[in-house]
C-alpha cells in the first residue's frame, strides 16, 4: 500500500508541474527580443535569469492582451501566467541597461 501512495505522488507531481527546458541568449544593452511560444492551458511560469551585467525586465503577452510582467531592479524576473485555453504567447525582454546581458529564459 505504501509503494502504491509514493507511486501515486510522484505520478501527480509530474504531470501537473511542467518543466520547460532553458535557452541561451545574448541581448545588446538597450534591446529587446520577442519570442513566440505555444503553451498549455493552465498555470505557467515565464522565467529569465542574466548574468548581472545589467537590468532585464520580462513582459507576456496571450494575443494582444499583457498577462503578466516582472520589472524588478534586476536581471532575474518571474512571471506567473494562466492561459485558460493554452495557444500562443509572447514574450518580451527588454535590457533596460548600457551593457550587454547572457540570459537564460524557460517558456
Amino acid at each position: 500500500m505504501k509503494k502504491t501512495t509514493v507511486f501515486l505522488f510522484i505520478v501527480l507531481f509530474v504531470s501537473v508541474n511542467i518543466v520547460y527546458p532553458f535557452f541561451n541568449y545574448y541581448i545588446e544593452g538597450g534591446a529587446t527580443h520577442s519570442f513566440n511560444r505555444g503553451v498549455p492551458a493552465g498555470n505557467v511560469m515565464v522565467q529569465i535569469r542574466g548574468n548581472g551585467n545589467s537590468n532585464l525586465d520580462l513582459y507576456v503577452y496571450y494575443g494582444s492582451q499583457l498577462i503578466g510582467r516582472g520589472e524588478s531592479a534586476g536581471d532575474g524576473e518571474n512571471v506567473p501566467i494562466n492561459t485558460n485555453s493554452g495557444g500562443a504567447i509572447t514574450i518580451l525582454v527588454v535590457n533596460r541597461g548600457r551593457y550587454g546581458n547572457q540570459y537564460q529564459t524557460n517558456f
